[in-house]
């Protein structure tokens, strides 16, 4: 998992820090929505989130966006797999 944080979106080195720590604490404690299904299937996902925007960023609004990454990517994870099971 690797954060990326562009000088255009906080200018300082301390900033650009605390939102990558943010996202970093987000996805700790809500990796579980993906893994616990990944893990069972041995399935490896590398991700990289990038901050992009320009609207005033928070712990509460990375966190939902954090969330609904993993959600997304757990459940198109489900959806190619009964795909897969329905063309067999």
């Amino acid at each position: 998992m690797a954060v990326s944080v562009p000088k255009k979106l906080e200018k300082t080195a301390v900033g650009r820090n605390k939102i990558k720590r943010w996202v970093r604490e987000a996805y700790r404690l809500n990796k579980h929505l993906l893994y616990n299904e990944l893990n069972e299937k041995s399935i490896v996902v590398n991700m990289l989130f990038v901050c992009v925007g320009k609207e005033k960023l928070s712990y509460a609004l990375i966190e939902k966006a954090v969330v609904e990454i993993l959600h997304a990517i757990s459940c198109r994870d489900a959806m190619n797999r009964s795909s897969a099971q329905m063309t067999k």
